[in-house]
């Protein structure tokens, strides 16, 4: 039998989302006030960027809380307001409130309801005030929440939430009005709407109620060793990245300390003596690289197997160990001494438990497929929006893919096409003001993007590749600074998707094993470089290029489209 909850969520997955309406409706009203609003993936200021990165996130794991919109507004006594807003696109996704009328961001066991907090618009803004009332100096926040539809005549309706929290009412948010826009964000308007504020109380009643769930809510976790959860086992034998064979077919894993791919390299074809078991996590001893393994496979070098002691760990809950276990590890740096067995076993990780005091693996099961859902909904939503939901391939895309093999290539030298690489300028973190110019390092993570600054450093164009010191190309499409282990390529001239296929001949070279810590990859190294290339009257056929990028970017999509298709 489907619940009405299931109901509603199979109608909301055939209705189309008018996210996108909505935030350009409200941006709208807050450029015309000529307010400085920054953009989700935009920085407001280090200590609001650091305090969201270090909240639990909307899905209950680490970091990630991007508020659709925010900005700072002072009143006339100098004080500073943050004001964070979240947008949805769907009716009746404004706030979802408790029995006592309060924003519902809790369960019945005081645990928050990461459901509902991804569910309703004002529900999110309030979770992200939250973060800035546990990490910056900030007291008093307003959380903004706004969705909306289309009618029958196909007119955007939108309704809209403002809230207050604050230390004052312990962060639960307080319905300050009704407003049908953002006039009260206005210059001329906001010193009266902050005296509005200041009229919100509690009476002594809600007081004592909330301190009651705030004791509650400190002894909702359980926080233990994460030697007390798995057996930290050594690789059954180590195989050399630079000795194996990769196979096509057959054989099993191979995983390596690489942070993409769920570290998998590919598969080898070895004896199975050597394999170590699924149902595991494997470990980066010195790059903290960790992923599910849910079938046996081999390792290279430095690699520990996390074996659960708990029978009922499996594929369903890993990925919230995981998201525990990546936050204790976020402050250790890559190369770290500090990775010994010992202290691994040492390390504690946060885990949600029953009312008895056991891990709660049923909370941690439905709350993984509840993130899926919603992950997927909006991954839909996405590939609409953005047309890459078209897949189908052109004719002069497939002829791309059939003639392929009879492509003639030849070598090119990158300075001889591009000019001199560039190379970027040592940017210290504690020298890094906050910002929003992308400033890109080395490494993998993020893409090599570090932070945001303000910083005046040299500013490279979009269309370029950079290569980082241990030789890894990425295609840059927007402008950004970058450090001094981090080489520029000026493909500035070359069409966008042929730029993309020039920054996979690129990575093809240089990224050879050749380039690590004791040996890096600089700028000079990249003028010396010679990539294969698609060649047309002695030239490179750079419309090859962009032909056989669309016609891949396709098939990809295409996986991506059918299943989220699927899942709605």
């Amino acid at each position: 039998m489907i619940t009405i909850g299931q109901a509603e969520e199979i109608t909301m997955a055939k209705i189309k989302s008018v996210e996108p309406n909505i935030a350009d409706l409200a941006n709208g009203w807050m450029k015309s006030y000529k307010l400085d609003y920054k953009l989700e993936q935009e920085s407001l200021n280090t200590e609001i960027d650091q305090a969201l990165n270090d909240y639990y996130s909307k899905n209950g794991g680490v970091g990630g809380n991007r508020p659709d919109a925010k900005l700072l507004l002072q009143d006339k006594n100098l004080v500073d307001y943050p004001i964070l807003i979240e947008y949805k696109g769907y009716k009746d996704k404004l706030v979802m409130l408790d029995a006592d009328g309060k924003v519902a961001n809790k369960t019945a066991k005081n645990q928050p309801d990461f459901k509902i907090i991804n569910s309703y618009a004002v529900n999110g803004a309030v979770h992200y005030a939250n973060a800035l009332l546990h990490y910056t100096s900030y007291t008093d926040i307003i959380a903004v929440g706004m969705t909306g539809y289309k009618n029958d005549n196909g007119k955007l309706e939108y309704e809209i939430g403002v809230y207050y929290v604050s230390k004052s009412n312990f962060g639960i948010g307080q319905k300050i009005d009704d407003y049908t826009d953002f006039s009260f964000l206005k210059k001329s308007n906001f010193d009266g709407f902050i005296e509005k504020v200041r009229q919100l109380q509690l009476s002594q009643e809600e007081i004592e109620k909330l301190k009651e769930h705030r004791e509650q809510e400190i002894n909702a976790s359980l926080v233990i060793k994460l030697g007390d959860l798995f057996d930290v086992l050594p690789y059954k034998k180590r195989f050399d990245a630079n000795k194996v064979s990769l196979v096509e077919n057959g054989g099993h894993p191979y995983i390596v300390r690489q942070s993409t791919d769920n570290g998998k390299k590919g598969n080898i074809d070895e004896s199975v003596s050597f394999l170590n078991p699924g149902n595991t996590i494997s470990f980066g001893q010195d790059t903290a690289t960790m992923f599910y393994q849910e079938v046996p496979y081999f390792t290279s070098d430095k690699i520990k197997i996390l074996k659960p002691k708990d029978a009922e760990f499996s594929k369903k809950n890993a990925q919230f160990f995981l998201s525990s276990m990546r936050k204790t590890f976020s402050s250790f740096a890559w190369g770290s001494s500090r990775f010994n067995v010992e202290t691994l076993k040492e390390q504690l990780i946060m885990l949600p438990i029953t009312n008895h005091g056991k891990i709660d693996f049923t909370f941690m099961e439905s709350f993984i497929a509840d993130l899926e859902e919603e992950r997927v909904a909006k991954l839909s939503t996405f590939l609409t929006v953005s047309g890459l939901d078209n897949y189908e391939l052109s004719i002069e895309e497939k002829d791309a893919l059939k003639n392929y093999t009879s492509l003639k290539w030849d070598a090119y030298n990158l300075e001889k096409l591009f000019g001199k690489s560039t190379r970027g300028k040592r940017l210290k973190g504690d020298d890094r003001i906050a910002g929003t110019l992308p400033f890109v390092t080395a490494g993998e993570t993020a893409e090599g993007i570090s932070a945001y600054i303000s910083n005046h450093v040299e500013v490279f164009e979009k269309n370029t590749t950079t290569i980082d010191m241990f030789g890894s190309a990425k295609y840059r499409n927007y402008q950004y600074g970058a450090d001094d282990h981090v080489a520029v390529v000026h493909t500035e001239s070359v069409p966008m998707k042929a730029s993309i296929f020039l920054t996979s001949a690129i990575h093809k070279a240089a990224h050879t094993g050749k380039f690590d810590y004791g040996h890096n990859f600089y700028a000079k190294d990249a003028d010396a470089l010679d990539i294969m290339l698609p060649t047309k009257d002695g030239k490179p056929d750079y419309d090859a290029m962009a032909t056989l990028i669309s016609a891949v970017q396709k098939l990809v999509i295409q996986d991506v489209v059918i299943y989220a298709d699927k899942r709605i």
